[in-house]
């Protein structure tokens, strides 16, 4: 049997958030603390509902976490304001996505199987959110928008190609449904990005 190659990634934005000026309201322990295990298949395989299910789940942890440490050290009240909506947002997805899993009977794996290109999508994001949590000011707020786009081009990819594998199930709709979610704040990070002027 070929082994397959298992990656934990897990920091805290603890220290962050006790710096921050101004908290946002309803914190929870999720969305200061990212946790994530992934098993690398050797080979290409089809991928059952609980295996793509738990993927997004991931995508909504990482990004609840992003969303948090927007709204605590971006510096544009706009950068503040779209981490806040990320949070918001992936908080209410996650939510549902909980919700949908106990309904198909599902389960959320605590090690989540994927592809080689998903492993270095979520190595790539979370590298990210660490360099993040080194810097402030305007060097945030340019980083931070670069994340959130190669972020959520990477859940859009994510999904799009997870698809296949959940076709003609309620879960299919659930994740036909995000993609427009995830298209939106990829559009407004990129406008954010494109009107962020450090001289202001």
């Amino acid at each position: 049997m070929i082994s397959r190659l298992v990656t934990r990634i897990s920091f805290s934005l603890a220290a962050v958030l006790a710096l921050a000026a101004t908290p946002v309201s309803g914190l929870a322990h999720s969305d200061t603390q990212l946790s994530l295990s992934l098993a690398v298949e050797p080979e290409a395989r089809a991928f059952s509902e609980s295996e793509v299910l738990s993927k997004v789940h991931l995508l909504d942890l990482s990004e609840i976490f992003a969303g948090r440490l927007g709204a605590a050290r971006g510096m544009k009240a706009e950068v503040k304001d779209y981490g806040k909506m990320l949070l918001a947002d992936h908080r209410k997805h996650d939510t549902e996505l909980h919700a949908l899993a106990q309904q198909r009977s599902a389960s959320l794996l605590q090690v989540v199987p994927v592809e080689q290109w998903e492993r270095e999508g979520f190595l790539k994001q979370s590298a990210a959110l660490k360099e993040l949590l080194t810097l402030r000011g305007c060097a945030f707020d340019m980083k931070y928008l670069d994340t959130m786009i190669e972020a959520h081009m990477f859940g859009i990819e994510l999904i799009n190609r997870n698809l296949q594998f959940v076709a003609n199930t309620p879960s299919a709709d659930f994740l036909n449904a995000t993609l427009p979610v995830l298209q939106a704040h990829l559009d407004h990070a990129k406008m954010l990005k494109e009107g962020l002027s450090c001289a202001d």
